[in-house]
C-alpha cells in the first residue's frame, strides 16, 4: 500500500484502475493505461473485451513489439495530498537522530557519516533513493505483524517528510543547524563510558574481557570464520550477568560475533576453522549474538532474567569477517554487567531451528525450505533473528497453537544479508508447551538476484557467505518455570535429504 502517495506521484498515476507495466530489462514503462474494457463508468460488463494489461504483459515477456503503449484508464481519479513545506532544524534532524545516526556517526557501521546540513544535502539523491527502494534503514523486519524495540524502521509520515523535503530542494532554512553537535554528542557516546549512562543507567560494567588473539584481514577478498577465547576464568560456581556488551575493534570488518561456552578453551581445540567448529560436538554451546546496528548498545534482559555462564565453562568468540577495502587488525572485546540481587526468577537461553539438509538448483529463482519444531516447555522469547547467506530472501516464524490458533510471530519479507540482523520484541512473547513453530524461507538462486555470484551453481549448507547456503531461524527464551528441564525445549523434526524443487523443499517428514 503506498500511504505516502509517493510512488503514486513518482509513477504518474491519475486513476484507481490505471495500470503500468515495467520492461526488466531497462527498467522502463513500456505500457500506460487501462486494463481492459470491462469498467466503464455506471456500468460493470462481463465481457473484458481487449485485454490491454495481458497484452503487453505477453509481449515484454515474448519480447515481441508491443501492441499497444497507452490506453485510457476509466477508474476514480486519484486525490494527491498537497505538498507542504518541510523545516530541516524541526522535522528532518529528529528523523536523522532517531533512525539514521545509530548507524552514521563516526566509526559507525556506515561510512557516510551524517555531520551536517552540508553532508545531508550532499547525500540527498542517495537518501531518496535509498528511502524509495527500502533498503534504509536497513530496518527489514515486518512491523506490522511485531511490536519490536528499538524499531528504527521511517513511519509513513517520517517517509513522506523526508522524501518531499529531498523533493523540495533539501532547504537549509534558518537559524543554526542543530545536527553537527547532535553528531558529536552520538559520536563521542558510542565510543566512551558515557553511552552507559544513555542506555538504560547501566553504569560501568563489572567485568572487561577482550580477545586473546586479534586477526589480520586482507584489504578484499574472502575472508572466513575467526574463533579464539576472550580471557573469562572458569569460576567454581555459575555466574549471572544482567546484561552484556560486544566491542569489535571496527564494527564495519565484522558481519556478526558469537559468545560461546566451551568446556575447553577454544585453543585446545587444535587448528581452529569454521568446519572443524562446525562438527565439535557436544559441550560446545553459541549462546548471545551481536549483529550490525546494534553497534555499542548493551544487550539488556528481561526483569528478573539474566544470563548465566555456568560453572568450571570457558567464554570464545566466533567471529565472522567482511573485507572493508583496507588492510584491517582486528579484536573483540566484551563488557559484563552482573546481577546484584538473589538468584535470577529465569535464565536466558538460546535455540536454532536449522535445517542442513537442502539443495538450492542452479538458475532456480523460488526454492521454499521449511522446518519444523514442537515447543517442549511453557516459555517466553524475547528476540528473534534469521539467518541466510546471499541466495536468502525472506524468512517467516509462525506459531501453531496446542488451541488450534495460528500467529506469524517474526517476519522478514524482505531478507538482505549485509542488514540481517535480530530483534527484540517490546514485551516477551509467551509460548505454551505444545506449541508447533514453522520457520519458511525463500531463496533466489538465479541471475534475478543482484547478490547471487554464482547462478549456475547448485548450492548446499555450509558457512561460506558465497559458496554456501545456510538456515537458521534463532531465538532467546526464558522458561516459565525455574525448575523446568532447560535442555531439549524447542526439537526440530527430523530431516529428510532431499534435492530442491522449484516453489517447494520439504524438510520435514510431517510435511
Amino acid at each position: 500500500m503506498d500511504e505516502t502517495q509517493l510512488v503514486t506521484r513518482a509513477l504518474g498515476f491519475t486513476r484507481t484502475a490505471q495500470a503500468l507495466v515495467v520492461d526488466p530489462s531497462s527498467w522502463s514503462v513500456v505500457y500506460d493505461g487501462k486494463i481492459d474494457e470491462r469498467l466503464v463508468y455506471g456500468v460493470d460488463k462481463e465481457d473484458p473485451g481487449q485485454t490491454y494489461l495481458i497484452a503487453a504483459i505477453e509481449d515484454v515477456l515474448t519480447r515481441r513489439e508491443l501492441r499497444s503503449s497507452t490506453s485510457k484508464a476509466l477508474g476514480c481519479a486519484i486525490t494527491l495530498n498537497e505538498a507542504k513545506s518541510i523545516d530541516y532544524a524541526k522535522t528532518i534532524v529528529p528523523i536523522l537522530e532517531k533512525k539514521c545516526l545509530i548507524c552514521h556517526f563516526r566509526g559507525g557501521t556506515d561510512p557516510s557519516n551524517f555531520i551536517s546540513y552540508e553532508s545531508i544535502r550532499g547525500w540527498s539523491a542517495m537518501i531518496r533513493e535509498t528511502v524509495m527502494t527500502m533498503r534504509m534503514p536497513p530496518w527489514s523486519l515486518d512491523s506490522r505483524k511485531t511490536c519490536f524495540a528499538g524499531d528504527y524502521s521511517l513511519s509513513a509520515a517520517e517517509k513522506l517528510n523526508l522524501i518531499s523535503w529531498i523533493d523540495q530542494g533539501a532547504p537549509r532554512g534558518s537559524g543554526p543547524d542543530p545536527l553537527p553537535k547532535l553528531f558529536e554528542r552520538i559520536s563521542s557516546a558510542e565510543q566512551s563510558s558515557t553511552f552507559l549512562a544513555e542506555s538504560k543507567s547501566l553504569g560501568k560494567a563489572d567485568i572487561h574481557l577482550k580477545s586473546l588473539k586479534s586477526f589480520d584481514l586482507p584489504a578484499n577478498g574472502r575472508v572466513g570464520y575467526g574463533y579464539v577465547d576472550l580471557g573469562w576464568v572458569p569460576q567454581s560456581e555459575d555466574t549471572w550477568f544482567r546484561a552484556v556488551r560486544f566491542l569489535p575493534s571496527d564494527y564495519n570488518a565484522v558481519h556478526h560475533i558469537a559468545l560461546l561456552l566451551l568446556p575447553e578453551p577454544v585453543s585446545s581445540y587444535g587448528h581452529v576453522s569454521s568446519r572443524s567448529m562446525l562438527r565439535r560436538g557436544a559441550g560446545v554451546k553459541t549462546t548471545l549474538f551481536w549483529t550490525p546496528g546494534r553497534n555499542r548498545r548493551p544487550v539488556k534482559f528481561p526483569e528478573g532474567i539474566a544470563f548465566r555462564v555456568p560453572r568450571n565453562m570457558h567464554l570464545g568468540l566466533e567471529i565472522h569477517f567482511t573485507t572493508t577495502g583496507k588492510p584491517e587488525k582486528i579484536s573483540v572485546a566484551m563488557d559484563f554487567w552482573k546481577w546484584k540481587s538473589n538468584r535470577p526468577a529465569s535464565a536466558i537461553e538460546v535455540g536454532s531451528i536449522i535445517a542442513r539438509h537442502f539443495e538450492l538448483p542452479p538458475n532456480n529463482p523460488d526454492v521454499v525450505v521449511e522446518r519444523w519444531a514442537t515447543v517442549r516447555e511453557n516459555l517466553s522469547i524475547v528476540n528473534f533473528s534469521a539467518h541466510m547467506h546471499l541466495r536468502g530472501q525472506s524468512m517467516t516464524i509462525n506459531a501453531h497453537y496446542p488451541d488450534k490458533r495460528q500467529e506469524t510471530l517474526f517476519s522478514i519479507p524482505i531478507y538482505r544479508f549485509a542488514n540481517s540482523r535480530g530483534a527484540t520484541l517490546c514485551e516477551p512473547k509467551r509460548i505454551p508447551a505444545g506449541t508447533r513453530l514453522q520457520v519458511l524461507a525463500h531463496y533466489d538462486n538465479s541471475h534475478r538476484n543482484p547478490d547471487n555470484p554464482n547462478p549456475g551453481k547448485g548450492v548446499k549448507f555450509g558457512l561460506t557467505t558465497d559458496e554456501d547456503e545456510m538456515f537458521k531461524g534463532n531465538f532467546m527464551y526464558y522458561l516459565d518455570s525455574p525448575t523446568a528441564d532447560s535442555e531439549n525445549v524447542i526439537v526440530a523434526d527430523p530431516e529428510t535429504p532431499r534435492r530442491a524443487s522449484r516453489r517447494s523443499q520439504r524438510d520435514s517428514k510431517e510435511l
